[in-house]
């Protein structure tokens, strides 16, 4: 895998995690929170005024406590809950992972294709022009059309075609490309 990609792989890996299943005691508190934990929480610090640290200390103590006290069905529902909230986290997780395997796909073309197209172009003696459009991701869907080319261009002064002005080709084919998609 080239630099490239590398780089941008782990940036995604580093912005977005991959999920992990929460706790059971975290779950529970999601669910029982108002119902189960809140009241004996208060309770407890009523007695005296506490720092905000052992608040949370205190409300991890209880909300464990409790959890284990529950009977085999609260237990088994949280535990579907648990998995739930996994899986829901899961799929959007390879959904950011899939769109930004395709960004990068895109941004990285020319690279994956030039050595290609020289090869073609040098071997056949034919120009190449590779055109890919449709809906971009990075701009939430609007059409968006890239291009790599390669060779020598006709005329009485052949030029390199990666390196001539482009002007008439985006004058004129883009717009019709993205006509066409």
């Amino acid at each position: 895998m080239d630099p490239t990609a590398m780089a941008a792989q782990l940036r995604t890996r580093l912005v977005v995690p991959k999920p992990k299943h929460l706790r059971s005691d975290q779950v529970y508190s999601q669910l029982y929170y108002n119902e189960k934990i809140k009241g004996e929480l208060e309770e407890y610090l009523s007695h005296e005024p506490k720092p905000k640290s052992s608040e949370v200390v205190a409300r991890a103590f209880i909300m464990k406590r409790l959890f284990n006290l529950e009977e085999d069905a609260i237990k088994q529902k949280v535990e579907d809950k648990c998995e739930c909230l996994y899986q829901e986290a899961y799929k959007e997780w390879m959904r950011i992972q899939e769109e930004a395997g395709s960004i990068d796909a895109i941004d990285n073309l020319n690279a994956y294709v030039t050595v290609f197209m020289k090869e073609l172009a040098t071997g056949s003696g034919l120009s190449c022009t590779l055109l890919i459009g449709g809906p971009s991701l990075n701009t939430q869907g609007d059409i968006s059309v890239t291009h790599v080319h390669h060779g020598v261009t006709a005329g009485e002064n052949p030029m390199d075609f990666g390196t001539h002005s482009r002007m008439l080709f985006h004058e004129t084919l883009i717009p019709a490309y993205i006509d066409f998609l």
